[in-house]
């Protein structure tokens, strides 16, 4: 009951109306926290998706250019090499990437426990490639249907001939990523790996980069070098981050223009009842215990337009996933559904940053106002 009479006397002016200045500010709060919490959620989401498919499709760390014959082959996720051929059928061809992958059975089932894997057919691994779903669409080819893939680098300079080598579409795979499904096709290692002039040199992969740098210790050489999955992507890293940063200062915007807007009602509010302020303290009423009812007035009613901001995203994480309401909005974006993360952590610092703004718009005009203003009400009071 007390504190809804306080709120009252803050909310309401002279005349006994109430504030209509101050709904602006708090609904900008409300954008605010909404925008905030949106914005990581979106970002991290996708950021967190798009972090896991480039894992999945290329082992996160590689030592590259290593010397097969003197490699071990302790403690590694797999090894293999990547390079460019020729592949083709009866009506169609292009250049595209191809991945050798030594242990082609496991690299497989890392994609179909993912769901990666958009068809599949039984045969043996030794004859057959697994090829994007787009390259498939441009070869017009299908499960169980054969290519020729040719070594278009090491060619015969005198006749053009090529090696080449006859397989048979073992799986068709899914990212709906960047590149994955229209330039790339994974093959076994030591089915193909004649047709290229390798000089025996292979890339050995890790899932996890402590056990990559502790293999690396115990190399005898230093003529090779490592990559990882942020270094390989950079640029779409960047992209990412400068697009979340850019929204997430938007939402720090809309806090500030509500901070000062909160900042010149608190204004106006102290200079209106400024009489009132001396007659209570002249009764015995602190100082310091009107600033802290000042501050619980707005801290309140910002926290409560704050969480309904809060509250909204997750409605909206929620019906996005069980309806993906999203996914008319961000129609072209390459998901099935739109991922959204939910972090405690940011809720959080969302809160202390809504939080302190306002404490902080509260505070400065009461330490402009408190000596002259109100040391002059009282001694006309008295």
């Amino acid at each position: 009951m007390k504190l809804i009479l306080i709120i009252k006397f803050f909310l309401k002016s002279n005349t006994a109306s109430y504030r209509k200045s101050l709904i602006f500010p708090l609904i900008c709060i409300f954008l605010a926290s909404f925008i905030i919490s949106m914005t990581f959620s979106i970002m991290t989401g996708m950021h967190n998706e798009i972090l896991k498919r480039i894992k999945i499709f290329s082992y996160p760390y590689q030592i590259n250019s290593l010397d097969y014959s003197t490699s071990s082959f302790n403690n590694i996720s797999n090894y293999g090499i990547s390079e460019l051929v020729l592949i083709a059928n009866n009506n169609y061809d292009k250049i595209i990437k191809l991945k050798l992958i030594d242990n082609i059975s496991n690299y497989e089932s890392k994609l179909s426990e993912n769901n990666y894997i958009y068809k599949s057919y039984k045969c043996d691994y030794n004859n057959s490639i697994s090829i994007g779903s787009d390259l498939a669409y441009e070869l017009n080819v299908d499960i169980g249907d054969t290519l020729s893939i040719s070594s278009i680098l090491d060619a015969n300079i005198i006749t053009g001939k090529m090696k080449n080598i006859d397989l048979v579409i073992k799986n068709i795979f899914e990212f709906d990523f960047l590149n994955y499904d229209s330039d790339f096709a994974f093959v076994s290692y030591h089915s193909i790996k004649h047709i290229f002039k390798t000089n025996n040199k292979i890339d050995i992969y890790f899932e996890n980069e402590d056990i990559m740098n502790s293999y690396i210790s115990n190399l005898q050489l230093n003529n090779f070098t490592t990559s990882d999955y942020i270094i390989n992507n950079k640029e779409l890293i960047n992209a990412m981050n400068i697009e979340k940063y850019f929204y997430m200062i938007v939402g720090f915007l809309t806090v500030i223009i509500s901070g000062v807007m909160i900042y010149n009602n608190t204004v106006l509010s102290y200079i209106e009842k400024r009489s009132q302020h001396a007659i209570l303290m002249v009764l015995g009423l602190k100082r310091r215990m009107i600033l802290f009812f000042m501050i619980l007035n707005n801290v309140f009613l910002a926290s409560i337009f704050m969480i309904t901001g809060i509250i909204l995203t997750y409605l909206v994480v929620f019906l996005n996933k069980k309806y993906y309401i999203l996914n008319y909005i961000f129609y072209n974006m390459p998901f099935k559904v739109l991922p959204m993360s939910t972090s405690f952590n940011i809720i959080i610092v969302t809160i202390l940053l809504i939080l302190s703004i306002v404490i902080l718009s509260t505070l400065i005009p009461y330490i402009q106002y408190r000596k002259t203003e109100l040391n002059k009400q009282i001694r006309d009071i008295a």
